[in-house]
C-alpha cells in the first residue's frame, strides 16, 4: 500500500523539520519499515525534484561491514562517500535499502536501528551529504523472534523495498540505479527493472548488471552518465565501457 507522495494515497505523516538553523537532521519513523530524514526531498511536489532514485546498500556501501552493526558506535562511513552523495543528490533521489536479519535473530530492535540511522543521517549532514530515505526489512524465514519469522518479497533478492518506495513516491524505477556489495543487489534490482552496479571489489560483475567497481566514488560517473545518456539494457553486460576491474576483498554475504 503507497505511503504519501506525489503519486501516493495516504495521508502523509506531519512534515519533519530539520528545527533551528544549523542543526544537523534527524530522522523519523514512518510507516512500516521505513526511517524518513528531516532533510528529505520526498514528498515536496516540487517541479525540481528528481524522478529516479540511487538505491543504495548500507553495510559495504556506504559504512564498513561489521558483520552485524548493532549500535552507532560501529558506524564507520567508507571513505568518499559523503563527497559521492553530494555529486549524484542533484540528480535523484538517495534512498537505502537494507536487509536487516540482525533484528529477526535479537541481536538488535527497530529502535535500536532508528538510533543507528538516526547518527548515520546527522554524519552525512555535517559533510553536506543527503538521504531521502531508509528502507529496511527485518524478516528472516528462521528467525528466533517469531514476529519476524516471515518469507516476505522486501528482503533482497526480492525487489519488495525498491517497488515500494516507486510506489509511496512515484519513482520512476526505469531511470532509478541500485548500488550494492552483493549478488543479491543485484538481482534485487533486475526483478524491479532498475539498473544495477556492483561495488565494494569482492565480486566480478554479475548478469544484468552495468558493471562492478571498487567502491561508490567510483560508480558516481557511471551513474551520472545513465543520468545524461540514453537508456542502457539492463541485460546488456558490455553496454558501458570501462568499468574497472574489481579486486578480491572480504565482505560479509549475511545480512
Amino acid at each position: 500500500m503507497p505511503m504519501p507522495g506525489r503519486k501516493g494515497t495516504r495521508n502523509p505523516p506531519p512534515r519533519p523539520t530539520n528545527g533551528p538553523a544549523g542543526a544537523q537532521p534527524s530522522i523519523i519513523r514512518g510507516p512500516g519499515f521505513f526511517h524518513l530524514p528531516t532533510n528529505s526531498r520526498l514528498d515536496t511536489n516540487s517541479p525540481a525534484s528528481p524522478t529516479g532514485a540511487v538505491f543504495l546498500d548500507r553495510d559495504g556501501v556506504l559504512v564498513e561491514d561489521v558483520h552485524f552493526l548493532t549500535e552507532p558506535g560501529q558506524l564507520k562511513i567508507l571513505p568518499g562517500v559523503a563527497e559521492a552523495l553530494r555529486d549524484l543528490q542533484d540528480r535523484f533521489y538517495l534512498i537505502v535499502v537494507t536487509n536487516q536479519s540482525g533484528i529477526a535473530r535479537g541481536l538488535l530492535t527497530e529502535d535500536d536501528l532508528l538510533e543507528i540511522h538516526a547518527e548515520l543521517v546527522s554524519r552525512l549532514g555535517s559533510q553536506g551529504a543527503l538521504l531521502d530515505g531508509l528502507y529496511y526489512c527485518p524478516h528472516l524465514p528462521e528467525a528466533s523472534i517469531s514476529a519476524y519469522k516471515v518469507e516476505c518479497r522486501c528482503r533482497k533478492p526480492g525487489p519488495g523495498m525498491l517497488e515500494q518506495a516507486a510506489g509511496d513516491w512515484g519513482i520512476d524505477l526505469s531511470r532509478s540505479v541500485m548500488a550494492g556489495d552483493m549478488p543479491r543487489d543485484i538481482e534485487a534490482a533486475r526483478a524491479a527493472g532498475v539498473k544495477g552496479i556492483i561495488t565494494g571489489g569482492s565480486h566480478t560483475q554479475q548478469p544484468g548488471s552495468l558493471g562492478a567497481v571498487r567502491n561508490l566514488p567510483e560508480a558516481v560517473p557511471l551513474i551520472l552518465s545513465l543520468a545524461a545518456g540514453p537508456q542502457v539494457d539492463t541485460g546488456n553486460e558490455t553496454a558501458v565501457p570501462n568499468i574497472v576491474s574489481p579486486m578480491q576483498s572480504s565482505q560479509s554475504e549475511v545480512k
